[in-house]
């Protein structure tokens, strides 16, 4: 059919046309839309559309049965030099979900693309609604945020999380494993050891202690690097704070140290009777800066050059604030990652990340104070870890995706929790659990574990980015029958693969991972399982 908007149209109802109404003279190729016919003659149909124009058509060779009052569809063929030509859609009522879409998008005053009617189905497929109020609320976030895509809206929209730049940026962050939380947190702590401003650096150490507090009955602790035990047994992080803080103020004192702290009788050193009693205090419980000062004095007492002394109590002491500022450092390290054995306990879970927001939440506050560079980047990395957390929380409601800090032997790693279920809305069998684990290995490199267990069954398959590594895991296999054993549980099957592309937490598994024996052909995540 032939439609000359601009010779043959004739407007019934004359109205002022807004911004997200759909007139029809700008109707674009492909679009299909809903008329009803209110008159034949001559080879001629008038058609009423929804929006009150009426259009004159010409009929071109398409033999239809058409009565008055009759809706039916329509598709737009081309729009071109003030002339529209349009077909009638085959098969009427052979899909009712078009109806509904098109009624939606009539009912929101948007233009029926084929863009437009995608968007809706999809919105549809996934029980979100699509009235009047939500679908102009779609269409305004996709004006705001031209690149977000299909999938990430429908994301959104189902975690009932706000669109916006913030989350936006942090789902592209999961979808290209780009932000790491054991990464993250590890830079945080980095830049403040390697901090050249030593007031600042104390100032955010105070504000770490401040925030959470180690017990003296905490256990000792193994330094990765030299593999020593350092017992931190009574000493909490306040007190090691504090000493922190003292030993700042005294390496640029050494003449104050070496004369006004000790006092010497019989051979034997003593504490000055007019030393600050909180001073003493932290000298009486550290032999290590004790002893120091102990021989500092003692040389400076039988010492040529003064100054001499003077440089080397300064370099000492500097040294011993060094390691006790890595020690405090590696304490709080620690105590944000959680051993493998813990991972069950979903409460010790919960304890590390109350205890990691906590410490960012305290390191954002005194960071923004600072005007160095170095503040300010540490007030970014803060806030960066806080909006992770945060995302990660609204994502908990509905979703199963969670980043988790881990102890792994002598070096800490992170492990990436996805569990899987049929469908949004059905209930979840606790004898059928679907599950994906993703490490990245010291070692051995990236990998992803996918796990299912239908009631004492398990299946498993692991993809690895580094193939060169199958043999060791396949070495290990049996070992792994006989833990689950061990656990009244059957290894049914396990296989070994190649990683071509990385898990995404908004599409459903590829067909590598589908191919599991009974395992479920769609995914969705459920945090609840």
């Amino acid at each position: 059919m032939k439609v000359t908007p601009f010779k043959d149209l004739s407007i019934q109802q004359a109205k002022n046309v807004s911004s997200v109404e759909k007139p029809f003279y700008k109707l674009s190729e492909g679009e299909i839309f809903k008329a009803q016919i209110i008159d034949i003659q001559h080879g001629k149909i008038l058609l009423k559309l929804n929006d009150h124009f009426s259009i004159e058509a010409k009929l071109q060779n398409q033999l239809l049965e058409m009565k008055i009052g009759q809706m039916l569809l329509f598709k737009v063929q081309s729009n071109a030099n003030d002339q529209i030509l349009i077909e009638i859609l085959k098969n009427q009522n052979e899909d009712p979900k078009l109806n509904v879409v098109l009624d939606a998008l009539n009912a929101a005053k948007l233009m029926t693309t084929p863009e437009n009617v995608k968007l809706v189905e999809t919105l549809l497929d996934n029980q979100l609604p699509i009235d009047s109020s939500s679908l102009q609320n779609v269409f305004h976030q996709i004006k705001n945020h031209p690149n977000i895509s299909l999938e990430e809206i429908v994301f959104f929209l189902n975690n009932e999380i706000e669109i916006d730049e913030k989350n936006i940026f942090q789902l592209n962050g999961y979808i290209e494993h780009s932000i790491n939380l054991e990464e993250q947190v590890g830079q945080l702590l980095d830049r403040i050891e390697n901090m050249k401003d030593v007031f600042n650096k104390v100032e955010l150490i105070k504000s770490l202690a401040q925030a959470k507090d180690i017990p003296d009955s905490a256990e000792s602790l193994t330094n990765s690097d030299s593999g020593e035990k350092v017992n931190h047994a009574s000493r909490d992080l306040s007190k090691l704070a504090k000493e922190i803080e003292v030993l700042n103020e005294l390496k640029d004192k050494p003449e104050f140290l070496l004369k006004d702290i000790f006092q010497k009788e019989n051979d034997t050193f003593h504490f000055s009777q007019d030393l600050n009693p909180e001073l003493k205090a932290i000298l009486s419980n550290d032999e290590e800066i004790s002893n120091y000062l102990k021989t500092t004095f003692e040389l400076w007492m039988n010492a040529n050059d003064e100054n001499e002394i003077s440089e080397k109590a300064k370099e000492g002491l500097e040294k011993i604030l060094s390691d006790k500022v890595k020690t405090f450092l590696h304490i709080i390290r620690n105590d944000i990652h959680i051993p493998l054995e813990d991972l069950r306990n979903q409460e010790k879970l919960k304890e590390v990340y109350n205890k990691l927001y906590k410490y960012v939440l305290s390191l954002d506050n005194t960071a923004h104070k600072m005007d160095s560079a170095q503040g300010k980047e540490i007030a970014e990395t803060s806030q960066q870890i806080k909006d992770h957390l945060d995302f990660m929380n609204q994502l908990s409601k509905f979703q199963s995706y969670i980043q988790i800090p881990i102890k792994m032997d002598r070096h800490n790693a992170q492990a990436d929790l996805y569990v899987f279920r049929k469908k949004k809305n059905k209930k979840n069998d606790a004898q059928s659990i679907s599950a994906l684990i993703a490490l990245d290995l010291a070692k051995l490199g990236y990998m992803e574990a996918f796990v299912q267990k239908n009631g004492k069954d398990v299946y498993c398959q692991f993809r690895l980015e580094n193939e060169n590594y199958k043999g060791i895991f396949q070495k290990y296999s049996q070992k792994l029958t006989n833990a689950l054993l061990n656990k009244g549980y059957n290894l049914k099957s396990i296989s070994f693969h190649s990683l071509k592309e990385r898990f995404n937490i908004i599409k459903s598994p590829g067909n590598d991972i589908t191919s599991i024996k009974e395992e479920p052909k769609r995914y969705s995540f459920d945090m609840r399982v």
